[in-house]
């Protein structure tokens, strides 16, 4: 691991301190433009509860005992206030032994029954606290035809929630079976919809069928669904770095899986939740640039301590999901699969550039002799020889950007990055082109090879990485990757300054532009999809394929800067004035970045380096 150095150089210290300044400024609403970050009271939380089987059972096994679960619930309603507690999902398997019809049976539903009354007699809240429970494998009789689940019915049916302002509806009628929710939060409505486990594939399409129904008929709300089994742990993942979609055991089928192709469409449908398996895994899916997550939450097995429970914070105006996974008075275990934070809706290969904190905006950035300089960081050094080029980009998946190098060397090139293993991956002369190639919300190393007209991608996922080439345009060709379908994966793009024709894998897009025109893609009506785009520096008019008209910004010199700088999901066109170190925005908002005569980092390097040199 290398350690950061933090410099201090008096003369430019005194331009970033006036930067922070006035980027807070104008973030916090000075321009017209500028969205007012939100006050942290909006955002809220929803805790999940895993498994409980083993806890009902309180027989001991793997350590769990109902008492845990019992303290899994004090938690959340000692820290229903401060935290912004608004709903407790649990994901199935209740009890354990749905086929003994004995008194201990009755006993693991009665242990159940118990614990979630104490969500439902909080002081103050004639409903409680919002919470629902869906039916695992555990749960079901599949002796009977179908698979039926009375018990479930008989202790958390819809006797024991109708009357509750948060509850809405089961299906099939008069069952709690598969049921939805409203949860009402100062800045989001929410829908949370439960899908029982089943295995007769009639039932499963009928139950889907009638979710969606749900969820398309309330647009206005954000839908979560919550089902038994949504993914594989994170040591099952499929081609693309993801974990696989859970698979109902002997039969074949995956509920998971068809209510995620069957709901994508549903612009309001973003979060999937489930269990079944020990273990903690995630993907992210992105479909006409609708990103969906999908988490399985489940710690029954005996490499976890007993007592896990896992919380989600939303936070709207930073658009970030923020996970943590504890014993109740433990701190968060500390690995990337049990506490992290993902973008909500908006990922690196959308708007969602350049944004070093995390906040959901992103920031005017500079590399300049080895140093970052970054408004409302520390100065850092880092990458300080000739040949190093800045490659910043979320590797990890957590929403935020990290300062990278892909440094050239005599034979190999390397990709540096403060807190990773360096990584020898290109060879003098290629052009970096990181981006997530494979959608798996991480973004990969990859770059150009101009002198074989070829891509080369090294995926970036565990539980190693796999290597990719593409052969593809020609040696003059600017590399322009971006997700220009809304599929969540970076296509492989070129525009050739030549004849301003913009080239996508298979697809001859045809000329946009014209020579002289630099690009400029983006998301720039904020619906998850790049759009092509050019700068002509000619006559400062800034082109966005599907809008008619250009707006005019900037003068001669100046360097288009795209960024979603206002956190709305839509890039905005901007432009940096090197003789003045501002930054101007088409309404007349200008914001000083404190570095005069530098190349930002907003501009994809082999844009920039093409049209104004450097690294």
């Amino acid at each position: 691991m290398k350690v950061t150095k933090l410099f201090t150089v008096l003369a430019v210290l005194g331009c970033i301190a006036c930067s922070k300044a006035q980027i807070q400024e104008y973030l916090n609403g000075a321009s017209k433009m500028a969205v007012t970050p939100k006050a942290a009271a909006e955002d809220f939380m929803i805790a999940v509860i895993g498994d409980t089987q083993y806890y009902t059972e309180n027989q001991g096994t793997n350590g769990q005992y109902i008492e845990q679960l019992h303290d899994q619930i004090n938690w959340i309603r000692e820290h229903r206030v401060d935290s912004n507690i608004v709903a407790v999902i649990s994901v199935g398997d209740i009890i354990d032994d749905y086929d003994h019809t004995d008194l201990a049976t009755q006993q693991q539903w009665m242990r159940a029954s118990e614990a979630y009354a104490e969500l439902e007699n909080i002081p103050g809240l004639p409903d409680g606290i919002p919470y629902g429970v869906v039916a695992g494998n555990h749960d079901i009789d599949f002796s009977a035809p179908w698979g039926v689940s009375p018990y479930y019915d008989t202790h958390f049916g819809q006797h024991r929630f109708s009357g509750r302002s948060y509850y809405q509806e089961g299906y099939p009628e008069g069952t709690n079976e598969n049921h939805y929710d409203f949860i009402n939060t100062s800045s989001v409505n929410l829908m949370v919809v439960y899908l029982r486990w089943n295995r007769d594939q009639q039932q499963v399409t009928e139950a889907i069928d009638w979710a969606y129904q749900q969820i398309a008929a309330h647009p206005d709300r954000q839908a979560i669904v919550v089902t038994h089994y949504t993914v594989s742990d994170n040591k099952d993942v499929d081609i693309d770095g993801k974990s696989d979609w859970g698979l109902q055991e002997k039969d074949g089928i995956s509920q998971a899986e068809q209510m995620y192709t069957r709901f994508r469409e549903l612009p309001n449908f973003f979060l999937m939740l489930g269990g079944h398996v020990s273990g903690e895994g995630r993907r992210v899916d992105v479909y006409n640039g609708n990103m969906v997550h999908a988490m399985t939450v489940d710690y029954q097995g005996r490499e976890y301590v007993p007592g896990l429970l896992r919380t989600i914070k939303f936070s709207p105006s930073n658009d970030r999901l923020d996970c943590q996974t504890f014993v109740p008075g433990s701190a968060p275990i500390d690995n990337l699969q049990s506490t992290f934070s993902l973008p909500w809706k908006r990922s690196y290969t959308m708007s969602r550039t350049n944004d070093y904190n995390n906040d959901g905006r992103s920031e005017p950035a500079f590399f300049q002799d080895g140093n970052w300089i970054i408004p409302g960081q520390p100065n850092q050094t880092f990458g300080d020889r000739p040949t190093d080029i800045p490659v910043p980009a979320d590797y990890d998946g957590d929403g935020k950007t990290e300062v990278a190098i892909f440094r050239e060397g005599t034979t190999y090139n390397r990709w540096i990055r403060p807190d990773a293993e360096d990584d020898v991956f290109g060879q003098p002369g290629d052009i970096p082109t990181p981006g997530d190639f494979n959608g798996n919300g991480q973004v990969d190393y990859a770059f150009f090879r101009p002198s074989k007209r070829t891509w080369y991608v090294r995926y970036n996922y565990m539980p190693s990485p796999r290597y990719v080439t593409q052969v593809y345009g020609a040696a003059d060709d600017i590399p322009v990757p971006a997700d220009y379908d809304g599929d969540g994966k970076v296509d492989y793009a070129l525009f050739r300054p030549s004849t301003a024709e913009w080239f996508r894998f298979a697809i001859h897009r045809g000329q946009y532009g014209k020579p002289g025109d630099i690009p400029v893609p983006g998301d720039y009506n904020g619906d998850g999809i790049t759009e092509r785009s050019i700068y002509r520096p000619s006559t400062n008019e800034w082109y966005v394929d599907g809008i008619a008209d250009p707006v005019i910004i900037g003068q001669t010199g100046d360097i288009p800067t795209p960024g979603d700088y206002n956190g709305d999901g839509k890039t905005d066109r901007a432009v940096y004035r090197p003789q003045t170190g501002e930054l101007l925005f088409p309404n007349g908002q200008t914001i000083s970045t404190g570095v005069i005569n530098g190349v930002p980092l907003n501009l994809p390097y082999a844009i920039s380096h093409h049209f104004f040199g450097g690294n």
